[in-house]
């Protein structure tokens, strides 16, 4: 405000006197007076956002219109007045000069945030919808392993199924809610109960291990982040291997972010190709770039045979 209010006065002193008679006193006084009209202005609409915020959009316009407007005369005739001598009155004209030009600026400035308001309300609203769309992605596919993993022990141990039953019950609740973020500690409860789906599954053939810094789980993270990338372990890392191996979850925390890392056994040839893994993974760095911007980092690391992908996004409460 302090900025624009310079800028302003630059205008008016360059307007009256030109580059080549350029009056710095005009330029202090001028810049005096209109810091005084939009300092006042600024401090007083803050004050009164909580009231105004009651109003409509067009009524909260006109009366911010109007305090601006009454600000600028009042201020123009008490400048006026410090200005002149004691015998000399204020000019009436020079008052009514200033409210047309502040009506002019004010116009145009409140035109100027009505438009970044709806600009902020559309991105909100794609963001929103394009979230949710990616969101949606996600369920059907899970559903589908989900119910897999049940038909495969309903004949087998019919006790084990109907509890992993109320397990997808569980999870699929959890999954159909709209939230965008949910806390870290939800995310992994989730988490651990697809795992403990697989484990009945596979049997001894899958193991995890859970590392787990306890100063993240407040933390805010995309819901259903953790299973695709759980998911990927399980099909591409263990599934195909007779002798099954570890599933390494690690959750680690910075100052800034929160991090995420999956780890699984992997062969030379295995995890580098494969629709379904490339799009579940594209999939999660559209959520995270939707959500977060370039502040959220998804990367793929291969060593020794071992497959990790490392998820951050910023350090925030839920």
């Amino acid at each position: 405000m302090v900025l624009i209010a310079e800028l302003l006065a630059l205008i008016d002193t360059l307007a009256v006197y030109g580059l080549p008679l350029f009056d710095w006193q005009h330029l202090a006084l001028s810049s005096i007076y209109i810091l005084w009209v939009v300092l006042i202005s600024g401090g007083l609409l803050c004050l009164l956002r909580h009231r105004l915020n009651r109003l409509s959009v067009v009524k909260t316009a006109l009366l911010s219109y109007l305090l601006i407007l009454n600000i600028a005369v009042t201020t123009n005739l008490l400048w006026q007045k410090m200005l002149l001598a004691p015998q000399q009155n204020a000019d009436p004209w020079q008052a009514i000069t200033n409210a047309i030009i502040a009506a002019l600026l004010t116009g145009i400035a409140l035109r100027y945030f009505y438009l970044q308001y709806q600009l902020r309300e559309q991105e909100q609203a794609e963001l929103q919808a394009r979230v949710q769309a990616l969101h949606a992605r996600i369920r059907p596919h899970f559903l589908f392993n989900s119910l897999n993993s049940i038909a495969s022990t309903i004949s087998v141990d019919p006790k084990t199924a109907e509890r992993l039953v109320e397990d997808l019950s569980d999870l699929f609740r959890a999954s159909l809610s709209d939230a965008t973020e949910i806390r870290l500690a939800e995310e992994l409860e989730l988490g651990r109960h697809y795992m403990n789906m697989e484990q009945v599954r596979l049997g001894s053939r899958l193991q995890v291990h859970w590392q787990i810094d306890e100063s993240c789980l407040e933390c805010a993270v995309p819901s259903l982040i953790l299973q695709p990338l759980l998911e990927n372990a399980v099909l591409h890392g263990i599934q195909p291997r007779i002798e099954g191996g570890v599933v390494s979850i690690s959750i680690r925390g910075t100052e800034d972010e929160c991090q995420i890392i999956v780890s699984n056994p992997t062969e030379d040839s295995a995890q580098n190709s494969g629709d379904g893994l490339h799009m579940a993974l594209e999939n999660i760095r559209h959520r995270l770039f939707a959500i977060y911007g370039e502040q959220a980092t998804l990367n793929i690391e291969k060593t020794n045979n071992q497959y990790s992908v490392r998820l951050a996004v910023p350090r925030r409460s839920a």
